[in-house]
């Protein structure tokens, strides 16, 4: 939305990322190199590679697992 990180920004992360993926070869044709280039820089950054990083799927049959420090205190 302008030269600075917006929650628009962020808002809208998700939905070009899914577009460029669905889309890839118009996205890659398309004239908006703005576009590219800023969703490039989040797909790129650190810290989307860690809050993507893929976790095991969870099933019935694993164990429950304890969040301490959560609620503590809390009844």
């Amino acid at each position: 939305m302008s030269s600075k990180t917006s929650l628009a920004d962020i808002a809208l992360l998700p939905f070009i990322r899914q577009f460029a993926r669905v889309e890839r070869q118009w996205y890659l044709q398309s004239p908006y190199l703005h576009l590219r280039k800023w969703l490039d820089s989040y797909l790129q950054s650190s810290m989307f590679t860690i809050v993507m990083t893929k976790n095991p799927l969870w099933s019935e049959s694993d164990k429950t697992s304890c969040f301490v420090g959560i609620n503590q205190g809390k009844k």
